[in-house]
């Protein structure tokens, strides 16, 4: 690589993370951080799961997820969460279900 092409590279790695820094302030503020915060660490889920060669797409998983997460906890936000979900662990994760109570009337 030239000296350039390194300049370059650092260039758009320094905008990036300005930008990562400007995200993060902003998420901080909102009222929406929880549901953000969770679908982001899922998608990290997913990404860490596509390294170790597993290829699902997110859409199918969402789609599944969806149904499981109704009964789901903080367990699901796991590994062990993520395979199950995927249906590659028969057992949910340890701790990880809560059940759910309809809300009062």
């Amino acid at each position: 690589m030239s000296e350039v092409s390194h300049e370059r590279l650092f260039l758009r790695l320094s905008a990036a993370d300005d930008a990562l820094s400007r995200l993060d302030e902003r998420v901080s503020a909102c009222p929406y951080r929880p549901g953000y915060v969770a679908r982001r660490d899922f998608a990290e889920a997913v990404a860490w799961s596509w390294t170790q060669g597993s290829v699902t797409s997110l859409e199918d998983l969402v789609l599944l997820a969806r149904r499981k997460a109704s009964i789901g906890g903080p367990g699901l936000l796991s590994v062990d969460g993520v395979d199950w979900l995927r249906e590659r662990r028969r057992k949910p994760p340890i701790g990880g279900l809560v059940t759910r109570h309809p809300p009062p009337r």
